[in-house]
């Protein structure tokens, strides 16, 4: 799995939209340009049906182009939340595919972590999170996947970036050190 790529800065990620920009997505794919595709079930709608068709579309993605999931729950329309089951359908049905988990579940971070730690191909994607738990108790999970992750690096890759770049990132290299001691 070869996620390096990403981690330039000359990385683009197209939102995996087949169903309004679906020759565009496809063509693009095809040109190579983009690093990474990405699927939002809020935005994008994604109940079973749908996310059935965007799987059956992105096995025929190239393999090296990894996948990004937003896993982060929020908003008060249940229908097209996040699912686990998304992600654990991506990696087990393109399983040489690399998958990152966006916001590392958000607030289920530690059920993410717990349910997708024995597949190969899932990495994490920190953004958001530090900001938006900093003074909660997801907090801790947060540290726990770094240490966790850490120790196992062909498994985890944890990407830190910045959605809102208006909301600094905490210390977390800090604390988890403290947390370690």
């Amino acid at each position: 799995m070869n996620v390096d790529g990403l981690k330039t800065q000359d990385t683009c990620t197209l939102i995996f939209d087949i169903w309004q920009e679906r020759d565009f997505i496809l063509k693009e794919i095809e040109s190579g340009k983009p690093s990474a595709v990405k699927l939002i079930p809020r935005d994008q709608r994604l109940g079973d049906k749908r996310f059935a068709e965007a799987l059956l579309h992105l096995k025929s993605v190239p393999a090296h182009v990894p996948v990004f999931y937003d896993s982060f729950r929020h908003g008060h329309d249940m229908r097209y939340q996040p699912c686990l089951d998304h992600v654990i359908a991506i990696a087990t049905q393109t399983p040489e595919r690399a998958v990152i988990v966006s916001h590392a579940g958000g607030h289920q971070l530690l059920d993410y972590f717990i349910h997708l730690r024995t597949l190969k191909n899932i990495y994490y994607d920190i953004s958001l999170i530090l900001q938006y738990f900093y003074h909660s108790s997801v907090f801790a999970d947060i540290k726990n996947l770094i240490q966790q992750t850490s120790k196992k690096a062909d498994l985890v890759w944890i990407r830190l970036s910045l959605d809102f770049a208006t909301h600094p990132a905490p210390n977390i290299h800090g604390d988890c050190r403290r947390s370690v001691a």
